[in-house]
């Protein structure tokens, strides 16, 4: 769980996925999500639910997620 001091304002976007990766939505929330917390100097967290999802985890970070 990511830490917040209560200065921070971090972006969320929540994942959604299926067999072969992530949804194409989803890869173009990331990099939505990316712009607006650069320009608000703050984090981009990803959140994705699931079972046995390292491959994901691997892929939202590529795509600009922070913490997952």
């Amino acid at each position: 769980m990511p830490k917040n001091n209560g200065n921070e304002k971090n972006i969320w976007v929540l994942l959604d996925y299926h067999k072969a990766g992530l949804t194409t939505a989803s890869i173009e929330l990331l990099g939505i999500g990316k712009e607006i917390a650069q320009k608000a100097s703050e984090k981009l967290i990803a959140v994705i639910m699931g079972y046995n999802l390292q491959s994901m985890v691997i892929e939202a970070s590529f795509y600009g997620a922070d913490e997952i």
